[in-house]
């Protein structure tokens, strides 16, 4: 009887082990749903605690962002805006340097200064803002700038309200052979003088009388065939015209009594007839004019050499006039 004890009591004190053991090795599931009752890999005995347990549904992958790619991420952007920044900084430099070149090479270069020069062959002038009368900025031929003087000069003799004054006038003997009557008659007609008392005239009689052309209804009656040169020249807001006559030929006053106080010398000159000097011929005449930019006359200055002679006999004298013309 007592060996029967001890034989049960080893079997269950093996199970014991065994189970022991085996709970070392077996899965969880052992101890919560007891033996499966597989031996050797075959079922001997059905367990309906092991019924196939439903697979669990498979959780979605959350998706996550690795912390390396954002480092790398960030890391491209900064090197990215680094390598910009590095751009501008060097484009920012060759700015400067370019903008010093710059600087640089205008400052070694020299100044041209502003300074302008008339314009003194066949001159341009600017049309006036007005609307006025003015020579049109443009080269202007000879006969262009002669009509713009006679059309800016003419008016002087038949507007009302015109006030011309010779402001000087000089007497300057060119030489000669006079004796006799011809001496004396030029002399006293002619002997050299610089006249700076202002004379002035007002009504039109005294100024078609008295102001250059001599006793003639015209100041200019020149064309562009009787003139040398012309020139037109800028002068602050006036425009100033300078003409050289042609030479008077054949003994006669031919270009010369169009344009300056020839006729009047001619007058002076007819006593010298009494002696032997019986012609007259001019040369190297010449005329400054002022033209406002209005387009009037302002001011003349007028040379005109004389030349008087007869066959054994000659004497030259120049005529010179400066006047200023006003409007009211």
């Amino acid at each position: 009887m007592v060996n029967k004890n001890n034989r049960v009591v080893a079997v269950l004190l093996s199970l014991v082990m065994i189970f022991t053991l085996s709970a070392c090795v077996v899965d969880i599931d052992f101890a919560r749903k007891g033996w499966d009752g597989y031996v050797d890999g075959e079922q001997v005995w059905e367990n309906p605690n092991y019924a196939e347990d439903p697979e669990p549904a498979e959780e979605p992958e959350e998706e996550t962002t690795e912390p390396a790619e954002e480092e790398e991420t960030t890391e491209a952007g900064e090197e990215e805006e680094e390598t910009k920044a590095s751009k501008g900084e060097k484009k920012s430099s060759d700015t400067k340097n370019t903008s010093k070149s710059s600087s640089q090479q205008q400052q070694k270069k020299p100044s041209t200064g502003t300074v302008t020069k008339q314009q003194s062959t066949q001159g341009t002038t600017k049309p006036s803002s007005q609307g006025t009368t003015k020579a049109a900025e443009k080269t202007m031929s000879v006969a262009e700038i002669v009509d713009f003087y006679k059309n800016a000069a003419n008016p002087v003799k038949t507007m009302s309200g015109v006030k011309v004054t010779r402001t000087r006038e000089k007497y300057i003997e060119l030489g000669g052979n006079l004796s006799g009557v011809s001496a004396s008659i030029v002399k006293s007609a002619f002997s050299e003088k610089d006249d700076t008392k202002a004379v002035t005239y007002t009504s039109q009689s005294d100024i078609k009388s008295k102001f250059i052309v001599e006793k003639q209804s015209y100041v200019c009656n020149l064309t562009g065939n009787d003139v040398k040169s012309a020139t037109i020249a800028k002068s602050g807001n006036n425009q100033v015209v300078t003409i050289y006559v042609k030479d008077d030929v054949d003994q006669a006053q031919g270009y010369s009594n169009k344009a300056v106080s020839s006729t009047a010398v001619s007058d002076l000159a007819v006593p010298l007839s009494l002696g032997k000097l019986k012609y007259m011929a001019c040369k190297d005449v010449r005329l400054e004019a002022t033209i406002d930019g209005n387009g009037r006359l302002i001011a003349l200055h007028t040379y005109m050499p004389a030349y008087f002679y007869s066959t054994d006999e000659s004497f030259g004298v120049a005529l010179e006039q400066w006047w200023t013309i006003s409007y009211s």
